[in-house]
């Protein structure tokens, strides 16, 4: 069995009589802000947990010790905020992106079996105070990482701090009872009292006006402590300061109660509470995989130990794989006799590049049946390489194979294989299987589906890679040809024995029509999508280039103008001084490392000061610059003058799909700037884009799963259900709903869906949150069975374990009876998010299909280019733009029947922008 010391390289045993704890919102926000840019492949930002497991795994190879915990807040008030109704009123919320990534934090906890500890009614400051304490009364020396200063007053006996270093500083610093001293000016019992008098801001703590922290410790050091300076409070030489003591005595005394940390937590015993549970190995590895952290996996080197621990068992061990190279016309005539008596063929290209468009085939792996694999080479090129078939007649031979309605052909990843032999002239018709998309219904919470990925998941088996076999950057057409086949051959071959495994365990899971009357007709549909592309204007994105600058170069100089002379509008600090050291503008938010000039932050500013509106426009200009006009024009296809988005299938956990290279679902929609950029993309001469977007689909859907009778109603009957609500929710009649009501109601009935706060209402609303939470209850006492829904939902899924839509699709929730809140409430929103988000993707797959299949049938010139959620795009030649229209409509309008009928708004314009 593996220990600490082996698995994370620790360099000398556990020692069983420590306690380490780590303050772990602490250093969750720490590293936030000191990694910057850091994403998994799908997109999910990663900076936090990258850093957070860095400084983690440093922590315990410094201070390798037998029991740990990582402590978290939980959601919901505090018995401080009874006794200060203020109490964190200015605290910002936690950044979105940080957030999501709290859930992967408690995933690494869990493989790494730290205990991860959070208590309703108290705060993580409590519960690191209580543990440290009670470990110190039985015997082990507490360490307690943190950079909050409320920490020092534990500070004394068996009980330290260890302090991460701030910039500049090298390494941490532990800090004992005279660490303390010398660093804060007084000792650890007099923290609370030190704290008391000068505040605290970022806690809203109030302190005694005037009390600075030289100037309080002063006091201390003169009377001893809080108690007795308010009672020789006379005594005070200075007249301001003692004025405002005697003022200031009831607020120096609440504080004083906010800022002492509680002690007599019941958390079980501490030794069992923190003990280290042991690494579940495999499962450290496919997270690890999963977020792509190739370091930490290099570094622990578990690519080879986890896989062990990892797989479930191999029934194949011990079982030969028969892997052969055709080379000769007779050799291929003999795969393809084989082929044609086999129940499924599997098919996998090895080419040149990842562009299907312009890839050259370099060989061509099938397999009739598990163990037995072929590769037929055409396109090796090293000097040791034998004479090969040509690509035409390989081509040639099995075109008549490949494109039979009748051969039911399966592999990995098939929509690119689909695409490159199109380019070759071949389209292949018996799609029925592909293990990526199987894996992917089975496994919706894994971001990786790669056949190594699969093969070690469901087979257990570790394939060889690419890089392995052809270096980084490697040509396939390089590799020695004996390597090529065990590769080649291993990829489709492996398909085979994940057929009926995979069709069985979609059977289990009623997953079966999901996957084949949805996902793999869309495998298609995607394809072909791609191939299409999207016209690009190249001159015009230009001429916006050269706009932008101009805009950017005027911005520039009226900010330069407002603040008094030239800065750097993105150097966040520089900004920071501006706003609030030259003009004073009140400081909304702070971060670790200052004031926040973040885009939510500025806008607030906006309304009080023309500078903060001019850097937001300043920033989105910038952005749509570099990612956009300056990135587009180089993703123009050299061949065919148009972009050529990838769609992604199995990416997202909700059934959506995303887009990269370039990705055109994140350009913006509702900003002048955006549209400009969406000016670019065009249709051809005599042709014409039309646009099809549901129209509230989420409303919708959520009208029918709950079966709401005044929702349903509002939606039926084709009221303005934003304007319904506001009357319901401000108490008006529907024709005294004001602009600045129904857009509130809007934030509402949106906000309902993915579960929003009160807290986050309010700050949306930019009203106090008690006022937010009366507007949520009015909107659940407008639709009640919404309510009854939303309870309903959460049930279901902590009975079965997953949340599912209208189609069956299925997202696993493993952590609804977490004892971590923030897993647990991230688990409860998405066990109603998912059958609304969720549906709705099944719901505009459905309309893709059903519009691909009627425009092939019509004759129209028309074709389907992009997919942005809930939106389609078409392009269409202009004398065809109402049969389309009408075509389109149809098939979205009456994809599904509903409680509430399906609407689609169509629009029709020369470009993107005028749709």
């Amino acid at each position: 069995m593996s220990t600490y010391e082996d698995v994370l390289r620790l360099p000398r045993p556990l020692d069983a009589s420590r306690l380490l704890l780590l303050d772990g919102h602490s250093h969750a926000y720490r590293a936030f802000y000191a990694v910057r840019g850091l994403s998994a492949a799908d997109g999910t930002p990663v900076n936090a947990l990258f850093g957070f497991w860095r400084a983690l795994l440093a922590t315990l190879r410094t201070y390798p010790s037998a029991y740990v915990a990582v402590v978290f807040d939980a959601e919901g008030k505090t018995f401080r905020h009874d006794l200060w109704e203020g109490y964190k009123a200015t605290r910002a919320a936690m950044p979105e992106d940080l957030a999501r990534q709290l859930p992967l934090l408690g995933e690494l906890l869990t493989a790494l079996g730290i205990s991860c500890i959070s208590r309703q009614g108290v705060e993580a400051d409590d519960v690191l105070a209580s543990l440290a304490s009670q470990g110190a009364r039985d015997g082990l020396s507490c360490l307690i990482s943190t950079s909050d200063k409320d920490m020092a007053q534990l500070v004394g006996g068996r009980v330290a701090l260890l302090r991460p270093a701030s910039r500049g500083e090298e390494g941490d610093h532990v800090l004992d009872a005279d660490g303390v001293t010398a660093r804060y000016g007084v000792r650890p019992d007099q923290m609370v009292d030190l704290l008391s008098l000068v505040g605290d801001a970022s806690d809203n703590v109030p302190g005694v006006p005037a009390v600075g922290e030289k100037t309080a410790v002063r006091l201390l050091q003169e009377f001893g402590s809080l108690d007795a300076l308010l009672a020789r409070a006379e005594e005070v030489a200075n007249p301001r300061i003692r004025d405002t003591l005697l003022r200031h005595v009831d607020v120096a005394r609440a504080a004083q109660q906010l800022v002492r940390l509680r002690l007599d937590l019941d958390l079980g015993d501490v030794r069992q509470t923190c003990r280290l549970r042991g690494i579940d190995e495999g499962a450290l590895h496919q997270f690890l995989t999963r977020v792509g952290f190739a370091s930490a996996l290099r570094e622990l080197a578990l690519d080879a130990s986890a896989a062990r621990v990892a797989a479930p068992p191999n029934p194949d061990v011990g079982v030969a794989c028969d892997y052969r190279a055709v080379l000769d016309a007779e050799g291929l005539r003999e795969v393809i006799d084989r082929l044609r008596r086999a129940e499924r063929v599997s098919v996998d290209l090895e080419t040149s590049s990842l562009d299907p468009l312009t890839a050259r085939i370099v060989g061509v792996a099938v397999s009739a049946e598990p163990y037995v694999g072929f590769y037929i080479p055409v396109g090796h090129d090293a000097l040791d390489a034998p004479p090969q078939l040509p690509l035409e007649q390989v081509l040639e031979e099995l075109r008549p194979l490949l494109e039979d309605e009748s051969v039911p052909i399966i592999g990995q990843n098939l929509k690119f294989d689909l695409s490159v032999l199109e380019s070759h002239g071949i389209v292949v018709r018996g799609m029925v299987f592909d293990s990526m998309v199987a894996s992917y219904l089975l496994r919706p919470e894994d971001r990786r589906h790669g056949l190594d990925a699969v093969a070690r998941a469901f087979l257990g088996v570790e394939t060889s890679t690419f890089a392995e076999v052809a270096g980084k950057d490697g040509s396939f057409a390089a590799v020695p040809l004996s390597q090529a086949t065990q590769y080649a051959a291993e990829d489709a071959e492996l398909v085979q024995r994940l057929y009926p495994l995979l069709v069985r365990k979609l059977d289990e899971a009623a997953l079966t029509p999901l996957f084949r009357d949805v996902e793999m007709p869309l495998v298609e549909v995607l394809a072909r999508m791609e191939r299409n592309g999207v016209l690009l204007d190249v001159a015009e994105l230009a001429r916006q280039g050269v706009g932008l600058r101009e805009d950017l170069a005027r911005i520039e100089a009226d900010l330069f103008d407002i603040a008094g002379g030239p800065f750097n509008p993105n150097s966040t600090k520089q900004v920071a001084d501006i706003l609030f050291e030259r003009l004073h503008l009140p400081v909304l938010e702070r971060t670790k490392t200052g004031p926040s000039t973040s885009a939510e932050v500025l806008a607030q500013l906006a309304v009080a000061h023309p500078l903060p509106g001019k850097l937001l426009a300043y920033r989105e200009i910038s952005k749509l610059l570099s990612t956009y006009v300056e990135q587009l024009a180089l993703a123009v296809h050299p061949q065919t003058g148009r972009i050529h988005t990838s769609f992604h299938q199995t990416s997202t956990a909700t059934g959506r799909l995303s887009s990269s290279d370039p990705n055109l679902q994140n350009i913006p929609t509702r900003t002048e700037v955006g549209g400009r950029i969406r000016r670019a993309f065009v249709a051809p001469p005599q042709g014409l884009l039309l646009g099809a977007d549901y129209s509230q689909i989420e409303l919708r859907l959520l009208a029918h799963l709950s079966g709401d009778r005044n929702l349903v109603s509002a939606l039926a009957s084709g009221e303005d259900l934003h304007r319904a609500t506001a009357a319901r929710v401000f108490g008006v009649p529907d024709a005294s709903v004001t602009p600045v009501q129904r857009e509130a109601a809007k934030r509402i009935n949106f906000g309902i869906l993915y579960g929003i706060s009160s807290y986050g209402l309010g700050k949306q609303l930019g009203i106090p949150a008690k006022e937010a939470g009366a507007y949520i209850e009015r909107f659940f006492t407008a639709y009640p069975e919404v309510r009854a829904f939303i309870d309903a939902r959460v049930d279901r899924a902590t009975e079965v374990g997953y949340a599912e839509t209208l189609l069956g699709r299925r997202r696993p929730l493993p952590n609804l009876g977490s004892r971590s809140p923030a897993l647990r409430n991230a688990d409860r929103r998405n066990a109603v998010n998912m059958p609304i988000q969720g549906s709705a993707a099944d719901l505009i797959k459905l309309a893709m299909l059903d519009a691909d299949r009627r425009i092939a049938r019509s004759g129209l010139r028309a074709k389907m280019i992009l997919q942005i959620h809930d939106e389609l795009v078409f392009e269409v030649h202009e004398n065809d733009a109402e049969g389309l229209s009408a075509l389109v409509r149809e098939a979205m309008e009456g994809v599904l029947e509903l409680r509430v009928p399906l609407q689609v708004k169509l629009s029709i314009g020369r470009s993107w922008d005028e749709i």
